[in-house]
């Protein structure tokens, strides 16, 4: 009894040094080299912080796209840049805001395009974590966010990344929709001059070119799924800035090939270190981090 007992000890003991050992090799595949960088952005990688200083989790309190979560990340973590979703409201004003619907962020119901600015400032974040239970972070408008980064020597980059919600949202008159989005678009970057701060991102082409014929020196970016050549020559041919794609969906060589087009690169969806290894290993421009520590450590 007590040989098979000091058997079983050896056993598991041999059993735990195997997961110790292979751990330790899968850890040691997950580096990057700095030096094997390879871009348009002078071969460094800007971080981004993704709708502040990332989505919501246990050790993260701050609501995405807060007001508190965006100024947190520049100035307290260190962001060189936000990216920040953006929709418009009823009466015309740009508010930072997610979701297609209002119940699943806030304890608002309805869409934002529906809203008035009054009734949409007092919509409250709602946490799936419970972390944010007393911190009566509230939506805000978009100029509360540029008015705080214009006044810094350097200023940040801010991307604002569309959102239409118009599946979610039912029917609505989407010319008039889009011509008072990129006016109020427009009228923000022109009066905080902010053409070489400000960037944006969405995934209707047209949208994109109406707000071009608007500011033409805008830096617009193009978010795909499908990755055609031919479409990102289209795109690189008309202007375009960047093209913004998940982690997954991107591959290291087409993002070689989108930098032979003398379009940059924004990647975002990397939350975890086999994420961020991967993701610094395709030599994007821009990394949106939803763990910004995380990605400073392994871009020092």
């Amino acid at each position: 009894m007590i040989n098979k007992s000091i058997n079983k000890g050896f056993e598991r003991l041999y059993n735990g040094l195997i997961v110790l050992a292979i751990l330790f090799l899968w850890n040691a595949c997950q580096k990057v080299d700095l030096n094997e960088i390879n871009n348009l952005n002078g071969n460094r990688i800007t971080l981004i912080g993704h709708g502040g200083i990332g989505f919501e989790s246990p050790q993260n309190a701050l609501p995405h796209d807060s007001f508190s979560s965006l100024t947190k990340a520049v100035e307290a973590f260190g962001t060189e840049g936000v990216e920040v979703d953006i929709q418009l409201s009823a009466d015309g004003t740009l508010f930072m805001y997610h979701d297609d619907v209002l119940e699943t962020g806030t304890d608002c119901f309805g869409c934002v395009f529906y809203k008035e600015s009054e009734e949409l400032l007092n919509c409250r974040f709602r946490s799936s974590f419970r972390s944010n239970l007393f911190l009566n972070e509230k939506l805000d408008k978009l100029e509360s966010v540029l008015q705080v980064f214009a006044l810094r020597p350097i200023k940040p980059k801010v991307i604002f990344d569309i959102k239409f919600a118009l599946e979610a949202c039912g029917d609505f008159d989407y010319d008039t929709y889009e011509e008072r989005f990129v006016a109020e678009i427009a009228r923000l970057i022109t009066k905080y001059d902010a053409l070489d701060w400000c960037y944006v991102e969405a995934g209707k082409f047209d949208f994109l070119m109406a707000l071009q014929e608007k500011l033409p020196a805008i830096k617009l970016s193009f978010i795909t799924g499908s990755y055609e050549e031919e479409e990102i020559i289209e795109v690189a041919n008309n202007g375009i800035y960047m093209i913004s794609s998940t982690n997954n969906a991107i591959s290291k060589e087409f993002v070689q090939f989108i930098h032979e087009q003398g379009l940059r690169v924004a990647i975002y969806g990397v939350k975890i270190r086999s994420a961020a290894v991967e993701a610094i290993n395709k030599s994007p421009d821009y990394i949106y981090a939803d763990n910004i520590i995380l990605l400073q450590e392994m871009l020092r």
